[in-house]
């Protein structure tokens, strides 16, 4: 597995595969009619595209009649190529939400994720979620996400989550009004423990800085300068 590259790294190799990728990820039961429609590409195009997302797990296909050999293939996303969507391609997290109710594949969250009111904060938090996954290329030869190893202990997508994602959002207020759907996620005496020494670390970092730039201020401004800005 590789460590965090850039993103472009992990870009598909062509625009009409992310097309492709985009518009499973946003259609239930997706086929060859569907994706001919919104791509413009005939059958052999489509498939000469599809075939590399299969190779590299991020469509899979399925038989609508399991056991008839001419049965009609769907095309679903597998975790990775929902991660690779909702990460670098135009699709929201509602999008998924809407075709695959299964997308606590890609989160053990996603009641947390329903009960974020504010749109741009829900897609904002998975879009910086799935890129992490997606940098860490963190799935194994299925297209699951995987556990990985980061400094002395192996993360999961919960811990990515939870860890890296919510923390951020809750350190800059955005669940100052919205307790109770941070207790989905922070539901453990230890996670709650160790999110308000965060946030108690981020005030005293922020009160030292604002310490030492009045301390600056009253260096560099004449006497009564000082008392106007105060």
């Amino acid at each position: 597995m590789n460590n965090t590259l850039d993103s472009n790294y992990y870009r598909l190799k062509t625009e009409l595969q992310e097309k492709i990728l985009e518009h499973v990820c946003k259609t239930k039961n997706a086929d060859y009619k569907t994706i001919s429609k919104a791509t413009d590409r005939d059958r052999i195009t489509i498939l000469q595209s599809l075939q590399p997302l299969m190779k590299g797990h991020y469509v899979s296909k399925e038989k609508v009649v399991p056991d008839y050999e001419k049965s009609k293939l769907i095309f679903k996303p597998t975790q990775k190529g929902m991660i690779y969507s909702l990460a670098f391609l135009n699709v929201k997290v509602d999008d998924v939400l809407e075709s695959y109710q299964n997308i606590c594949q890609i989160t053990s969250y996603v009641e947390f994720i329903k009960s974020v009111s504010n749109d741009q904060l829900r897609n904002d938090l998975v879009k910086d979620y799935a890129k992490l996954i997606a940098e860490q290329n963190a799935f194994d030869d299925k297209g699951n996400i995987i556990k990985y190893f980061e400094g002395d202990y192996y993360r999961t997508k919960d811990d990515v989550f939870r860890a890296d994602i919510l923390t951020k959002a809750v350190s800059n207020g955005e669940f100052s009004q919205n307790i109770d759907s941070l207790k989905m996620v922070y539901n453990m005496p230890e996670q709650i423990i160790n999110l308000r020494n965060y946030l108690i670390g981020q005030r005293e970092s922020l009160d030292s800085t604002i310490k030492q730039l009045q301390s600056t201020v009253n260096k560099q401004l004449p006497p009564i300068g000082r008392r106007l800005k105060r």
